[in-house]
């Protein structure tokens, strides 16, 4: 139960958290400049996708990490598909296939920050 608070809580709530900011349309978010939802999106999925590789990598121990980085970019991506479905359906939001390729940047690049301590 410590094993799951420590690495996979961390996940759940973000995840809940980028749920719930899918919900909401994006009045009060300032569009300082073009395409600044697409580095939100990117900046969300990094952080998930480096706190996906880190309760994966300390849940599975045995597999390799580039074993552990394929499996986890697929989970986030899968996510990340599921928030753009999810998004179609929240008026005044759209699903965008450019979204859903920061989400994937995003997670790739929040993989490479994680670095496992043995």
């Amino acid at each position: 139960m410590l094993k799951f608070l420590k690495y996979w809580l961390p996940v759940v709530v973000w995840a809940a958290l980028i749920f719930i900011g899918s919900s909401n349309v994006p009045d009060d978010i300032p569009d300082t400049f073009q395409h600044a939802d697409k580095l939100m999106h990117f900046a969300e999925y990094a952080v998930l996708g480096f706190l996906m590789l880190r309760a994966m990598s300390y849940s599975v121990p045995g597999w390799g990490m580039s074993r552990l980085r394929l499996i986890t970019l697929i989970i986030v991506m899968c996510y990340g598909i599921s928030d753009e479905l999810h998004q179609h359906f929240v008026p005044g939001r759209m699903a965008e296939l450019a979204d859903l390729i920061s989400d994937g940047l995003g997670a790739y690049v929040g993989q490479l920050l994680f670095k496992k301590k043995v």
